[in-house]
């Protein structure tokens, strides 16, 4: 896909891993554009706004801060599932944790 992208008037943007290398990288036309990580405040307001102010929620924000290092994109990805790709039951943003708090997904409220 970046290949033929080449000489074109287009942008195309790609998230990926640090670790990744790839031929395309090297060329002429790439730029690199740094994703300054989020600090645990924004983790955790990003994270509000996703699955809720319940405070049964309040522990996942260090967590999943740690495990993704504060990238936006990883976050989402990580979130707890609150059952599929199914809104929660009270819309977006009405979760909580189960009633055992492992945090194995979560249930909405309302």
């Amino acid at each position: 896909m970046v290949d033929a992208r080449a000489g074109s008037r287009s942008l195309l943007l790609v998230n990926f891993r640090p670790e990744y290398s790839a031929e395309w990288m090297q060329k002429s036309w790439y730029r690199q554009i740094p994703l300054t990580p989020l600090g645990r405040e924004a983790v955790a307001a990003l994270l509000a706004d996703l699955l809720g102010t319940d405070p049964s929620l309040a522990a996942l924000a260090d967590s999943i801060h740690a495990r993704t290092g504060g990238n936006p994109f990883f976050t989402v990805g990580v979130r707890p599932a609150s059952r599929g790709d199914q809104p929660p039951p009270g819309g977006h943003g009405a979760c909580r944790r189960g009633r055992d708090g492992a945090g194995r997904g979560l249930a909405g409220r309302g």
